[in-house]
């Protein structure tokens, strides 16, 4: 009987394993030694893979084309794009609770003097490009 419960099926030796021991004579299965081998070099191999996240990358655009002023604001923002798409904005406060949302092209001014001072979140979302900017309203 091993030291653990695991240890009392006919492939384990009985006898306590030290630092000295390998896989194949501490095994009385040689094909379980192998398939343990083997699956100790796999999973070696598969954290070497570079890792690769799900998903697909937003698209962001270039900070050129997009102004944001004044900011810090206080009672009106201005917002301009070098793009004639429609873009859709949504202004959240820290909680994520959206505060305001619109759709416009080219160029808006936001009226924020009603909302309390602080940070917000303003993202611009467009077919090919999405753009998240960090307001401060005074």
């Amino acid at each position: 009987m091993g030291i653990f419960p695991f240890e009392d099926d006919e492939f384990h030796s009985p006898y306590i394993h030290t630092d000295e021991d390998t896989i194949g004579p501490s095994l009385n299965s040689a094909e379980l030694a192998l398939h343990l081998m083997r699956a100790g070099l796999a999973s070696v191999v598969t954290l070497a893979i570079p890792y690769t996240p799900v998903g697909i990358e937003p698209v962001s655009c270039p900070e050129s084309i997009v102004y944001i002023f004044p900011n810090p604001a206080h009672s009106k923002i201005q917002i301009s794009l070098k793009s004639e798409e429609n873009i859709s904005i949504q202004l959240h406060n820290l909680t994520g609770k959206l505060v305001f949302q619109d759709h416009f092209t080219h160029h808006t001014i936001l009226n924020v003097g009603q909302l309390p001072r602080g940070a917000y979140s303003l993202t611009l979302k467009s077919s090919t490009f999405q753009v998240v900017r960090k307001v401060i309203l005074q």
